[in-house]
């Protein structure tokens, strides 16, 4: 289907119970990588075209001027290795890292 020009995000429908805590993308985007995605492709399907498809792309899924600066710090570079998307060395909400 992505080679078919389908559009695809990547989500969790998490923090509403304690069963389905806040977790890791890593193991979406791995899986579109593993399926033929370019490393590219897959991170942008967890983050800007996620927060189109939320309609929330004009403030969150880009790190640019004007944006919420709601940023990931991973181990590694991602294009030699996805598993350094697993290695989460900083959150930072709105700019302010968080635990």
């Amino acid at each position: 289907m992505h080679q078919a020009g389908v559009r695809f995000v990547a989500g969790r429908d998490a923090g509403i119970s304690r069963f389905l805590a806040h977790g890791s993308l890593y193991d979406d985007v791995a899986f579109y990588v593993e399926s033929g995605a370019s490393t590219g492709q897959a991170v942008a399907a967890a983050t800007s075209l996620a927060a189109d498809a939320c309609t929330v792309g004009g403030r969150k899924g880009k790190i640019r001027r004007g944006h919420d600066a709601d940023i990931l710090a991973v181990d590694g570079n991602l294009e030699g290795d996805i598993t350094g998307l697993s290695r989460v060395r900083a959150v930072l909400l709105a700019g302010i890292k968080v635990r």
